[in-house]
């Protein structure tokens, strides 16, 4: 999606980047909250800071291809802003 609205417009662009952040931060967020609302679950000892940790670092390779079109999306449209 955000691959193919580089190429369309920017305004097309920039609420594609912001949807699509939006739905994998909340996709994310279910993924884990659900991990301990099971009744089984709840009721065994956690290594809760080894899961946080390996939760973080898959949700932060999951989101390197989210960063591959806002890369393209830069290198085309590359501009120094400058406040002179």
């Amino acid at each position: 999606m955000l691959t193919v609205a580089t190429f369309i417009s920017n305004l097309v662009f920039h609420i594609g980047v912001a949807l699509a952040i939006y739905i994998y931060a909340t996709v994310a967020a279910i993924l884990f909250s659900d991990r301990f609302l099971s009744d089984i679950l709840e009721i065994l000892p956690w290594d809760l800071t080894g899961y946080k940790h390996s939760f973080m670092k898959w949700t932060g390779y999951g989101s390197i291809p989210l960063f591959i079109p806002i890369i393209i999306q830069e290198i085309i449209n590359f501009s120094l802003w400058t406040p002179f």
